[in-house]
């Protein structure tokens, strides 16, 4: 099984992207006597190379392996997958731009 999708970054601050990593990660939750524990328990991760300007769209794919963990959801517990999406924005002063995206293997 794979995953396929594209990314298009606009970049309104008008800085040079320099990389654009992304990653696919299992986390699994608990909840118990009013704690929520997360872990990373799976991490997948691609660099989507070239220069990068405003509107541009590429393609990522990524393999899941035989090995990965479903999906679920029970009463005090769930596993799940983030698609991650970070661009090093090349600057000191600037954060990388980060984002999320909950999706679910069956």
């Amino acid at each position: 099984d794979s995953i396929k999708g594209q990314i298009q970054i606009t970049n309104s601050l008008r800085t040079p992207i320099k990389n654009v990593e992304v990653g696919v990660r299992g986390i699994e939750r608990a909840t118990a006597d009013n704690l929520i524990i997360e872990s990373d328990l799976q991490n997948i991760k691609n660099e989507v190379h070239g220069n990068w300007t405003i509107g541009d769209i590429r393609d990522f794919e990524f393999v899941i392996p035989a090995y990965a963990k479903k999906s679920f959801r029970g009463k005090f517990s769930e596993y799940y997958w983030e698609i991650i999406v970070k661009a090093d924005l090349g600057s000191p002063t600037r954060p990388d731009l980060l984002v999320k995206n909950r999706i679910y293997i069956i």
